[in-house]
């Protein structure tokens, strides 16, 4: 399917097209499509480089063109779309230049542009082709609309939309129904300390499960939700563990004498964040990744502390630290004072709560104006 365009359009429309070119920007993509389906008429379509895990979208969803000459041209052909988005970045060349080519309005939401990646690209000139193809660039600070005139966008190209944050899930109507869904699953009731580390890394998770272990000593009852940042490396996460001390999700229904849960499988980590007492977000305590976005567990209100390494986030994190919802945390006694401060204390997980209701609330519309910067009223 990817070869001859990807997804077919469900009927004859105008279409927005929203491409997620790789697997992290998932999120983005959805969430954009869902505000600017709120508060715009628009036809939206959001392509993404992995298979959707479900069909309950007001919108369809479906896979990416592969990065062919063949396969844009054909997306461009079913779709007649008038406007595509990329989110964050644009790695599918063929399909931003064919568009061009037909005249279709393109451009970038939600950029995030880190200094590390900058002076990278200030050092290889052949990986800023897409600054030469994209005509237009939603940023979230002013500090990458900087960047990207450093790398010799026109400041007429570049809008300061805000950080795209979706909405605040802790306070839709199904929030509720998706707690106790994952209350069931996991066998817990609203008493269990449940830890929640999304986005891990080899380095980070023997530092987490200490952490955890300890954790443990005080509160036995407590269980620890590990979600590796790539799912090829769940057999060597399990040679870490203690063969009776963690379960796949895969695999088996909930155990509860088993303290350790590894998440291993696509898509569900964003609804798992609803049964959190307390967060991790990793890719954060090692240098040179730029850590992974904080925003599903705000979105639910968790508590989420991260490593000091968050170039890649530097404006949510920024944010969330100066909302009092996001903690930095640089040393494993720093990160067990969170975790054991989160799950003895009930007023500051409320607190926590509250601030990063108003941290999303106050963020809504970014979407909606990267939209009309790119395509237009």
């Amino acid at each position: 399917m990817r070869m001859f365009g990807g997804m077919r359009p469900p009927r004859r429309a105008p279409w927005t097209m929203i491409v997620a070119s790789g697997a992290g920007e998932r999120r983005t993509a959805i969430a954009a499509a869902e505000e600017i389906s709120r508060t715009r008429t628009e036809n939206i379509a959001v392509l993404l480089q992995e298979s959707p895990t479900s069909d309950d979208h007001a919108f369809p969803v479906g896979p990416v063109p592969f990065n062919s000459p063949i396969s844009a041209i054909a997306a461009c052909l079913l779709w007649r779309p008038k406007a595509i988005l990329f989110v964050e970045f644009a790695n599918n060349y063929h399909l931003a230049w064919w568009a061009r080519v037909f005249g279709i309005r393109i451009g970038i939401i939600n950029v995030n542009l880190s200094e590390n990646r900058t002076r990278r690209l200030k050092r290889k000139p052949v990986g800023r082709w897409q600054f030469h193809v994209i005509p237009r660039y939603a940023v979230q600070a002013r500090i990458h609309a900087r960047r990207l005139a450093a790398l010799g966008v026109q400041p007429g190209a570049i809008c300061v939309t805000g950080i795209g944050m979706g909405r605040f899930r802790g306070d839709l109507p199904e929030g509720d129904a998706i707690r106790e869904d994952w209350r069931e699953r996991l066998g817990l009731d609203e008493r269990t300390p449940v830890i929640v580390a999304g986005s891990t890394y080899p380095e980070e998770e023997v530092a987490l499960v200490r952490v955890f272990r300890q954790v443990r000593e005080r509160y036995p009852e407590a269980k620890l939700v590990l979600a590796p940042r790539h799912l090829d490396r769940r057999e060597s996460i399990a040679q870490a563990l203690a063969p009776d001390e963690y379960q796949r999700r895969s695999r088996a229904q909930f155990d509860e004498n088993r303290p350790i849960w590894l998440l291993d499988t696509l898509g569900e980590l964003k609804d798992v964040y609803s049964v959190a007492t307390v967060a991790f977000v990793g890719g954060s305590w090692i240098p040179g990744i730029g850590g992974h976005s904080p925003l599903e567990a705000l979105a639910w209100g968790v508590p989420t502390a991260v490593g000091p390494y968050t170039g890649q986030q530097e404006a949510v994190v920024e944010m969330g630290r100066e909302a009092g919802a996001v903690t930095v945390t640089k040393t494993e006694a720093q990160l067990l004072d969170h975790w054991m401060r989160a799950i003895g204390d009930a007023e500051f997980r409320l607190d926590a709560a509250l601030r990063a209701r108003h941290l999303v609330q106050a963020a809504e519309g970014a979407y909606t104006r990267a939209f009309d910067a790119i395509v237009g009223r």
